[in-house]
């Protein structure tokens, strides 16, 4: 791969992404971000009415800890190392930040800016107009972070209710709004209420 958009040197019309090139990085999210430079360009040598973005990395993972996950993001130079902070061409956001609330939505494993909005759903023509979105920690994620605390809340109390469907319904809620991780306590509870709500439907 040579120069931002993927091309591949002295081989006319041949560009590359992912494993195939030469950037030391190879990850499924970045993979992307190389193929949506590339297209862009082919598009734009093809007389499409699209001005080519660069590839500019930014690598996106979920670390999982055992309870809540952590999503990480970062600024990379072209070289693929962490950018500094003072080298971003915008102060909105710091080059790298860790997070317990997603910085990307929808949370999907391969972070893309189409793939992502893909893979999160069946129905995929819903989404021929939805892109992946980043997100900033701070206060306007605290709705979220409020609506996972309430889905909580609600398996708890659906659960010492004996409604072990509606809690588990809550439950998914909840894991919906951490990209399908919940802590380990609360995979446990997952467990037994299946396991009590089976044992409730089954016929004595």
């Amino acid at each position: 791969m040579s120069g931002p958009y993927g091309r591949v040197p002295d081989v006319p019309d041949v560009f590359a992404a992912g494993d195939a090139t030469t950037f030391p990085l190879k990850q499924g999210g970045l993979a992307t971000q190389q193929a949506d430079a590339a297209a862009e360009a082919i598009a734009a040598e093809l007389g499409a009415a699209v001005e080519p973005t660069p590839f500019r990395p930014v690598l996106r993972g979920l670390l999982m800890t055992g309870g809540a996950p952590l999503y990480l993001r970062s600024a990379l130079s072209a070289a693929g190392d962490p950018e500094e902070t003072s080298a971003r061409r915008t102060a909105r956001r710091p080059a790298s930040e860790v997070s317990r609330r997603a910085l990307w939505w929808p949370p999907s494993k391969i972070a893309g800016r189409y793939l992502a909005p893909l893979l999160a759903t069946a129905r995929p023509p819903l989404l021929s107009a939805s892109q992946m979105q980043d997100y900033r920690p701070g206060p306007e994620g605290a709705d979220r972070d409020d609506a996972y605390e309430l889905a909580l809340m609600l398996a708890e109390e659906d659960a010492a209710m004996g409604d072990y469907g509606q809690a588990l319904r809550a439950l998914d809620a909840a894991s919906a709004l951490t990209g399908g991780v919940l802590p380990a306590e609360w995979t446990q509870r997952r467990d037994a209420w299946r396991a009590a709500r089976e044992s409730a439907q089954t016929p004595a």
